[in-house]
């Protein structure tokens, strides 16, 4: 499942961009 891989690379790319 990329489920949770989704989540965190989101989370990580938007704090990044923040």
């Amino acid at each position: 499942a990329d489920c949770l891989s989704q989540l965190m690379y989101r989370f990580d790319s938007s704090r990044s961009a923040a």
